[in-house]
C-alpha cells in the first residue's frame, strides 16, 4: 500500500456571495490546494441556473487558475465536449499544455445541459438521444487531432499549434468501467466516479479494473493512471456531518435539484476510509469534492487534509 495522492474537483458553489466573488475565491483555493501538496484541481462543467453559479466552460478560468500556480496538474472534469467543436477544444487544450508545461488535464464528459435550448445553441445536432454518439465522435476527432498532427497536416492542411508541442493528459470520465474498451482504444487515463448517482449501490470492482489496466498493458505497453473521484462533507463528529448530509438530500429532494453522494465524515474517519478504499478498490489517487458551502472552511479543510495524509511529502 503506497502512498494516497489527494486532487480536489471545484464544482464552484459557495454560499452566501456572488460570482464574481466566487471566481476570486476559487483562485485563491487553488493556490492554497498547491501549496498544501494536493496532486490536482479540477474544475466541474455545470450548466446551472442559480444566480451565484461561477462559471459554465472552464476553459478561460482554467488559463488564470494555471498562471497562479507553479507545480499542480490543472484541468476540466470534464468539459462536455458534445457541446464543443472537436477543433476548438484540441485548439485551446493544446496551447494551454505548452503555455504551463505538461500541466493540463482535459476530462472527457458524457454530461450535457438540462436546457435543451443550450444544447440547440452549441450544438443544432444534439440532444438526449444523439449525446453519446456525438461524444464518441469528437473523443475520436480530438484524439485524431493530438496524435496525427504530420498526417493531418500533410494531407488536409489542418495545425493545431504549437506544431510538435506536447498535448494535454486525457482523462475518461464515468461512474462504472463498462466503457474501458474506450480507454484502451485511445490510450486515455481513467476516472472514476462514486458521487454521481445516489441510487446505485457502490461496488468496488477491483479485480474488472485489474483486468482492464492488464488488457491496457497489453496494447500500451504501460498503464494508465487511474483514480476514483468521490464527495466528502468533513465535520468535527460525526453526527454533525451526518445532519448536514441529510438536510442537503432533503433540500436536494425538495427542488429536484441533481442529487450526489455525500460522505458524511471526520477527518480521521476520512483517513481510514481512503486507506481501506486504496485496498478495495485498487486506486492511488482520489479527486476528493469538499462540500464544505464556504472558502474559508474549505481552505481549513485542505489543511487537515494535506497534515493527515502527509500530502508534503509527495510534493
Amino acid at each position: 500500500m503506497g502512498q494516497i495522492k489527494l486532487g480536489i474537483i471545484e464544482l464552484g458553489y459557495r454560499e452566501k456571495t456572488d460570482s464574481l466573488s466566487i471566481i476570486e475565491q476559487i483562485i485563491n483555493y487553488a493556490i492554497e490546494v498547491e501549496n498544501r501538496g494536493f496532486s490536482r484541481f479540477w474544475l466541474a462543467e455545470h450548466h446551472y441556473t442559480y444566480p451565484n453559479h461561477p462559471f459554465s466552460n472552464g476553459e478561460i478560468l482554467l488559463t488564470i487558475l494555471a498562471g497562479m500556480t507553479e507545480r499542480i496538474k490543472v484541468g476540466t472534469a470534464g468539459t462536455s465536449i458534445s457541446l464543443y467543436s472537436p477543433y476548438s477544444t484540441a485548439t485551446n487544450f493544446k496551447m494551454l499544455n505548452n503555455l504551463y508545461t505538461d500541466r493540463i488535464d482535459l476530462g472527457l464528459s458524457k454530461g450535457i445541459p438540462d436546457s435543451k435550448l443550450i444544447m440547440k445553441l452549441a450544438n443544432e445536432n444534439l440532444n438526449v438521444d444523439t449525446s453519446f454518439k456525438i461524444f464518441d465522435d469528437n473523443l475520436k476527432s480530438i484524439v485524431d487531432l493530438f496524435n496525427n498532427e504530420e498526417k493531418n497536416l500533410k494531407e488536409h492542411k489542418l495545425l493545431i499549434p504549437p506544431l510538435g508541442g506536447s498535448t494535454p493528459d486525457l482523462w475518461y470520465l464515468s461512474g462504472s468501467y463498462r466503457s474501458f474498451d474506450t480507454v484502451i482504444e485511445h490510450k486515455l487515463n481513467f476516472c472514476r466516479s462514486i458521487f454521481h448517482g445516489t441510487g446505485r449501490e457502490i461496488k468496488f470492482s477491483k479485480d474488472e479494473l485489474l483486468e482492464c489496466k492488464s488488457l491496457y498493458f497489453e496494447k500500451h505497453g504501460q498503464y494508465p493512471e487511474v483514480a476514483l473521484a468521490l464527495a466528502v462533507y468533513i465535520g468535527n463528529t460525526i453526527e454533525e456531518a451526518t445532519k448536514k448530509v441529510d438536510d442537503f438530500v432533503a433540500e436536494t429532494k425538495a427542488n429536484s435539484r441533481e442529487a450526489f453522494r455525500i460522505i458524511p465524515t471526520t477527518i480521521d474517519l476520512m483517513h481510514e476510509m481512503l486507506l481501506s478504499y486504496q485496498v478495495d478498490f485498487g486506486v492511488d489517487e482520489f479527486i476528493i469534492y469538499d462540500f464544505a458551502v464556504t472558502n474559508d472552511a474549505k481552505i481549513k479543510n485542505a489543511e487537515l487534509i494535506s497534515e493527515k495524509f502527509n500530502l508534503l511529502a509527495l510534493a
